[in-house]
């Protein structure tokens, strides 16, 4: 720092090394002040980006006024907010111009502009798309401002007294005022003494203000990576009003929306209001009102939730109307505000989908303390249907932080398979569950104990037996003994047989809880892998079966277990498969581990797998997995419209896999096809594909909303989003394929127009986000292909050599075939005495398929097969006739016989029978410089 006083100076400012956790981040900072006027400069660079700033200042009280523009450049933000997880690249623009030396006479414009960006959280990214918003602010009189924000993200407009110097004082005030009527009504200790509330009120009273406003939400894409909030999807408009002095104050707050997402909360129609008034001693006179409705809430429909509050209590009723399912929600509590403790009455509880209801037998009451709750036997009834028992639900005891307080559960009869139904799961429990549990230490570090008991347990269609669960307190700890097992059950054909004991310590607000379990099983059925890769394998048959132990915590588990696969089967139905499998599988904090797992195929084919699918910390699964063929058949499949490929395809080599479930690649560099193989090339597309991960209906509005991309968690439902196994796969496949191997181009299945081509070669196929290409060559060395043109010619012409070339289009590889159909025409009709002979003259019809397959070139030629070693008496005589001096000796003249039909040089084509429209090899336009020629 250098200068000559206080009004004059130059400030230089650098932190270093890498203050912010970042690479290479250098903090750098300039002042400079010369007299009224100051400059500032301000640069934080980074690995990959930057962000920079430069800002001016003029405090002249007749003529103030300030500026500053910013820039950033693929700029993280990870560094600098919380948590580490974030991870961006942001590209943006900021600019501020204003003028005025105090807040009464402040104008003030900024604009923002977002250009498209990149975050990352966690396991979950973001494309953001470009944003701009403009901020203006302008008194409007001596108290008063007007703000006003217009843009991409959101419309906004507040009016009133918006100076720091009259608001600060009153968010303060009544902060204040509500936190100390909070603590007054809610200090009612059952064991330890009340606690004073230690703020007072600020002595200074501040001074009236008045603000209204207005709201329109637009977009919050930017929201949700930067805050770290779920999802929120919505076109909410909203009003505000509020009146605040040092003595009263008034709300008015009402809002509307056509959608409402927050997260995996979806509401329609959705429309509230609330209103507050209030002096200064808050619990002597608040009176309020909220209200919210909803035309549909996830299966509920025309919700609507009113609360009424009072200096002596609250009032709350939800209800909602059934809908075509029959579902109906009634619930109606109140809260009376005693002088030792606070008592809520739940009045009435019914729930009903079709004919399976709950509702409680009789109001309950719940005394709430400070450090406690009483709960005075809450008994909810299940109206049995014909042929069951009514279940019940019935809650009693205290809850607190001391070991003498016990809370009590019981569950008599709750028939599984009803209670799932009702909430809407697709994968369904059902079982008869029995049992009763202790809960103590609730507020504290609670310990649960107890017994289930689950008959016919199954999960959708897997049986799985009977459960038996048992815990019970450890004496002088505040670890649960745990013992559970999973036993057969002949009335449903489970095999099962399970044993998990050891002890647990339930996680409470300041702790995760811990696990300390041994697992011991000799059957366990293997049908959860369906789940786990559902759009991969299906009717997984197997079982397994081993030791291991479990630790960690309940967020966090960490397993060590070795487990034997017996009997393994799966199907790999797109490309109809079905495989046998058997090996070691074991399990540790990282994954799945495979140490020498043999698949086998129906045909004997073999193949070794090795590697790992790892958790991600439970988040989803990845792969790095490594598989030896040994003649393992790898497709079965005899027509698809939607595969770039396909046939019966066996093969030899390494592959690997690696990556995320939706987005894995399968590569191998060294892979060959075995000659027995038959691959089906389709030359023309015969369908549209469909992938659901890229199709967004707009709601009513018109809106896009934005649709969940990740499962919560391992076992959840893929969303709509996230796009499955198959179709996130890429692929960078080089294979050779050996000599014999079967390459059939598929021009028209319903015709039988195929060229089958047999022959060796090298060949890289190529996936990447969608997007096939192929490269390569295959050597022809024999095959065959039905020439078809309409009901005039239909002949199989035998390939006699050749290349097939693909350079990235996978269906419009090069063509380079010599084909021939060899045959014998009649002398009859020829003149002279060249028709009057007996023998037949062998020709043979010669084709030649050059061009690319979406624009062929077909090329016939007619010539006397000369490999038959016979006398042709009279054949001069026909070549004289067929050819003149001047014309190439192949090209015919009109002196053919009704059964050797020859076209002149300029005739068209032999019409075709109709047919899709395609591009092939016999439909394209023939070269006509060769005779395009017939023979029988």
């Amino acid at each position: 720092m250098h200068g000559q006083g206080p009004r004059q100076f130059d400030l230089h400012l650098r932190l270093d090394p890498r203050p912010f956790g970042g690479t290479g981040d250098s903090l750098l900072f300039t002042l400079q002040r010369s007299g009224p006027r100051f400059w500032a400069t301000f640069l934080l660079p980074q690995q990959d980006g930057n962000l920079t700033a430069t800002a001016f200042y003029r405090s002249d009280p007749d003529s103030a006024r300030f500026w500053l523009r910013a820039v950033a450049r693929r700029f993280d933000l990870g560094p600098y907010l919380q948590p580490d997880t974030l991870q961006t690249r942001i590209d943006a623009t900021f600019s501020l111009e204003g003028a005025g030396a105090t807040w009464p006479e402040l104008t003030a414009t900024a604009h923002l502009r977002l250009d498209s960006s990149y975050a990352r959280r966690a396991d979950h990214s973001w494309q953001l798309a470009p944003a701009s918003a403009r901020l203006t602010l302008t008194p409007s009189d001596s108290l008063q401002h007007r703000l006003q924000i217009t843009g991409d993200l959101l419309e906004a407009e507040l009016r009133g007294h918006l100076t720091p110097d009259r608001l600060a004082p009153l968010v303060r005030y009544w902060q204040q005022a509500f936190a100390a009527a909070i603590h007054r009504q809610t200090e009612k200790p059952f064991y330890r003494p009340p606690r004073s509330f230690e703020r007072p009120l600020p002595a200074l009273r501040p001074p009236l203000a008045v603000l209204q406003g207005r709201l329109q939400v637009r977009r919050l894409d930017w929201l949700q990576p930067l805050a770290g909030l779920p999802a929120i999807r919505t076109d909410l408009t909203a009003t505000l009003w509020t009146r605040a002095g040092a003595d009263t104050l008034q709300l008015a707050l009402e809002w509307q929306a056509d959608t409402l997402g927050i997260g995996a909360l979806h509401q329609e129609d959705v429309q509230g209001r609330l209103q507050l008034a209030t002096g200064r001693q808050i619990d002597r006179s608040l009176v309020g009102l909220f209200e919210w409705q909803s035309a549909r809430l996830q299966q509920l429909r025309q919700i609507r939730l009113v609360g009424y509050f009072l200096p002596e209590g609250a009032q709350l009723s939800l209800s909602s109307r059934p809908d075509t399912t029959g579902e109906t929600l009634r619930l109606t509590a109140t809260l009376d505000l005693l002088d030792r403790f606070n008592r809520l009455t739940l009045q009435e509880f019914y729930w009903q989908v079709r004919d399976y209801r709950w509702q409680l037998t009789q109001p309950a009451r719940i005394d709430l303390y400070a450090d406690a709750a009483v709960l005075h036997s809450l008994l909810l009834r299940n109206r049995p249907a014909a042929d069951s028992i009514a279940g019940e639900i019935e809650l009693k005891g205290m809850l607190s932080a001391q070991v003498t307080d016990t809370t009590y559960v019981t569950l008599r009869s709750i028939a599984l398979e009803e209670l799932t139904r009702a909430l809407g799961r697709a994968r369904r429990l059902s079982g008869q569950l029995e049992g009763r549990l202790s809960l103590v230490g609730a507020f504290g570090t609670p310990q649960l104990a107890g017994f289930l008991h689950i008959d016919r347990l199954r999960y959708d269609r897997h049986p799985l037996g009977t459960l038996r669960l048992v815990s019970h307190y450890v004496p002088g700890s505040p670890q649960v003994a745990l013992d559970v097992r999973l036993d057969p059950d002949t009335t449903i054909d489970a095999a099962n047989r399970l044993h998990l004991s050891g002890t647990v310590r339930l996680p409470s607000s300041d702790d995760a809880g811990q696990l300390d379990l041994r697992l011991e099983t000799t059957h366990a059925d293997a049908f959860f892998f369906t789940y786990i890769f559902p759009d991969l394998i299906a009717n997984v048959q197997g079982y397994f079966a081993g030791r291991g132990r479990i630790t960690g915590t309940f967020r966090r588990p960490i397993f060590n277990a070795a487990m034997q696969l017996h009997a393994g089967a799966f199907d790999i139905p797109r490309f109809n498969l079905h495989y046998r499998i058997e090996g070691p599988v074991s399990v540790d904090e990282a994954g799945f581990l495979l140490e020498a797992v043999r698949l086998q195929d129906p045909t004997g084919g073999q193949a070794r797998v090795d590697g790992r699918i790892f958790f991600n910390e439970y988040r989803f699964f990845s792969f790095d997995l490594t598989a030896g063929l040994d003649g393992l058949q790898v497709m079965n499949v005899t027509y698809s419209r939607d595969l770039p490929f396909y046939g019966k395809i066996w093969g030899r080599g390494t592959l690997s896999l690696s990556g995320p479930l939706y987005g894995a690649l399968l590569q191998t560099a060294d892979a060959e096809v075995l000659p027995k193989s038959e691959i089906y090339i389709p030359l023309a597309e015969s369908g549209t594909e469909a992938d659901e991960a890229f199709i967004v209906f707009a709601d009513s509005t018109g809106r896009i909303p934005e649709r969940p991309t990740r499962r919560p968690n391992l076992l959840a439902r893929r969303p709509p989003g996230e796009r499955s196994f198959l179709d996130g796969l890429d692929l960078d496949l080089n294979l050779l394929a050996p000599q014999g191997t079967t390459v059939r181009l598929v021009i028209d299945p319903l015709l039988g127009d195929v060229i089958n081509a047999r022959g060796s070669g090298r060949l890289q196929i190529i996936r990447q986000e969608g997007t096939f290409q192929a490269f390569g060559q295959l050597d022809v060395t024999e095959g065959d292909y039905l020439f078809t043109a309409g009901e005039i010619f239909v002949r199989r012409f035998l390939i006699e050599g050749g290349t097939i070339t693909w350079d990235g289009d996978p269906i419009n590889a090069r063509l380079d075939l010599q084909a021939a159909y060899r045959t014998r025409a009649s002398r009859a009709g020829l003149p002279g005495t060249l028709g009057q002979g007996t023998g037949l003259i062998p020709l043979v019809v010669q084709m030649h398929i050059t061009g690319r397959v979406e624009a062929p070139q077909v090329s016939l030629r007619l010539a006397i097969d000369r490999s038959i070693n016979e006398p042709l008496a009279g054949y001069e005589g026909w070549r004289r006739c067929s050819t003149s001096p001047n014309e190439p000796p192949s090209t015919p003249r009109a002196c053919c016989s009704p059964t050797l039909s020859c076209s002149p040089p300029n005739a068209p084509p032999p019409k075709r029978s109709p047919r899709r429209a395609t591009s092939s090899p016999s439909t394209a336009s023939r070269n006509s410089s060769p005779a395009s020629s017939t023979a029988t």
